[in-house]
Order: structure tokens, then C-alpha cells, then sequence
């Protein structure tokens, strides 16, 4: 998943927006960077008719000779 990168919060921590408006939060990173991103883990949020919605997730980058698809999320 390749995303850009599209502010910089405290410690480092990158923040990317996805198509599906879910935030992507990516450590030391830097604003304006355009990473591969494995997304490790996803934080859930409940809607009032009992449904799940995701709130954010967690991705770390990895080197672009392990990135397979090379689909752009930004």
C-alpha cells in the first residue's frame, strides 16, 4: 500500500488519509514522503446502531522491493 504522507503529528508519527477516510498513522515518517505501508493494526470505533466502524490504523513502511502491489492510496 503506498500513501503519502500528509502531516506530521507528535513524535514523528506520519498521518495519511485513505480513500475510505480512515486515518492511517505511520511512524518516522515525514510529511510530503510518499512510503510503503504494511498496516498492522486497525482500531475500531462503535456507531450507535451497533456496527463497527474503523477510527484509525497503524502501519509501519517497508522497503518498496517488499511492497507487491504498488497501489496508491492517497
Amino acid at each position: 500500500l503506498t500513501v503519502k504522507i500528509q502531516a506530521l503529528g507528535s513524535k514523528n508519527i506520519g498521518v495519511a488519509e485513505l480513500r475510505s477516510g480512515t486515518t492511517l498513522l505511520v511512524p518516522n515518517t515525514k510529511c510530503g514522503e510518499k512510503v510503503q505501508v504494511k498496516i498492522e493494526k486497525v482500531f475500531f470505533g462503535q456507531e450507535s446502531d451497533s456496527k463497527k466502524k474503523v477510527k484509525y490504523a497503524v502501519g509501519n513502511v517497508v522497503p518498496s522491493s517488499e511492497g507487491k502491489t504498488g497501489k496508491s492510496f492517497e
